[in-house]
């Protein structure tokens, strides 16, 4: 009879923890089931608690851009403390935001762990497999430095009817390793000069002024001193041949143009060295003779100045993303995800907190997308997998 009172007490317990799931962050059913028990000394009732942590609540719409929801049987990494004095646990509250240090928090007072990568979304340390190289999530000293021209792409029409001397301008927009923006200002024009690429017809140089504002000299082919670079078209209006103008003229045959050098930028910014891409030999992917009159179709320039974080998201497929204040993003870390053998054997360290056991067997980290782990839903949280109207 006592072990029947207790059996029936602990149900109690069992429908006042779905009670309180029902709603819920990914709040879990819980079943109580009652069996009996007979040995050699004594008989009775016992009860067993079942919590189904494998059922996975319906994604929900969140105002919160860092909370997302786990589309699969996976669960987020998280430490009770932030940095790495706290201990591992798992969960599925993944209501996460930074509080007032950055540092990424959920509801549950749970920091999520992440493996930091580079850029490109390649982890900094191999090691992904362990708990070793897990950090907290902290986006407090997140910022961009700027980055130099390095290309410039261009696509312009140059009149097929313009006569020798004709001039026309390109003007392109280049960022210095400070991040400053400059303006430069190209001359194509029409020369009478004799075609020497097999199949060149007609022949334009272009030319850079040295930059009186803000400073900045022009090196070689592009400066008036040697008469810039020679490109020449072949009968449909296509690049034929790049060459260095001056001496060495017909033997300085190339399919691409050379580099832009630009030295003595006023501010001790370092020197630059910009790949032009004018356009492949035989093709009208860059600049091309056509038309009556010239137009510039489009100039692109890589580099930007430097920027702050302006805002951070999180990709289906687990990378976290910082949105800089100059237009630029980068990858910054990646989410892993634990999978469990028998997800239902963890046992609750919290309320919606779990930690392994001998009967859920030991983790292994996925990415989202492997392996069941499942997916990200950014911009969600999980619904509860309890009907409260059932209780």
């Amino acid at each position: 009879s006592i072990s029947a009172v207790n059996a029936c007490s602990k149900r109690f317990d069992t429908q006042a923890l779905n009670l309180a799931a029902a709603g819920a962050v990914a709040g879990k059913a819980t079943d109580f089931f009652m069996t009996t028990f007979q040995t050699k000394d004594a008989q009775g009732v016992q009860g067993i608690n079942l919590r189904y942590l494998n059922q996975v609540g319906e994604a929900q719409k969140s105002l919160h851009a860092t909370n997302f929801s786990i589309a699969g049987q996976g669960l987020g990494v998280v430490r009770d403390q932030a940095g790495n004095a706290g201990t591992i646990r798992m969960c599925r509250d993944c209501t996460f935001r930074p509080d007032k240090n950055k540092d990424f928090v959920n509801n549950l007072g749970q920091f999520l762990q992440v493996f930091l990568t580079d850029a490109s979304g390649n982890p900094l340390d191999p090691d992904v497999a362990t708990t070793n190289n897990l950090v907290t999530l902290n986006t407090s000293n997140i910022a961009q430095s700027a980055q130099a021209t390095k290309n410039v792409s261009a696509k312009v029409l140059l009149s097929g009817e313009a006569t020798t001397g004709t001039t026309y301008p390109m003007v392109m927009q280049v960022t210095d390793s400070f991040g400053n923006a400059r303006n430069i200002t190209g001359t194509w024009t029409k020369t009478n000069d004799t075609p020497q690429a097999p199949n060149g017809k007609q022949v334009w140089t272009l030319t850079f002024q040295d930059l009186k504002n803000p400073g900045g000299t022009i090196g070689t082919p592009y400066d008036t001193t040697t008469g810039g670079l020679v490109v020449e078209f072949d009968a449909k209006g296509m690049p034929a041949g790049y060459y260095a103008k001056g001496v060495g003229y017909s033997s300085d045959t190339s399919d691409t143009p050379p580099k832009l050098n630009i030295t003595g930028w006023p501010n001790g910014a370092e020197d630059s060295a910009i790949t032009l891409n004018l356009g492949t030999v035989g093709k009208d992917d860059g600049v091309v003779v056509s038309g009556r009159t010239s137009l510039t179709t489009s100039v692109i320039a890589d580099g930007y100045a430097a920027g702050n974080l302006s805002h951070f998201e999180f990709t289906k497929d687990g990378f976290g993303v910082a949105h800089f204040t100059n237009g630029q993003q980068a990858k910054y870390c990646k989410v892993p995800l634990a999978v469990f053998n028998n997800v239902n054997g963890l046992t609750e360290s919290s309320p919606g907190v779990f930690q392994q056991t001998a009967e859920s067997g030991a983790f292994n980290f996925f990415f989202p997308g492997e392996n069941g782990a499942g997916l990200l839903l950014p911009e969600t949280y999980e619904g509860s997998t309890v009907d409260g109207t059932k209780v």
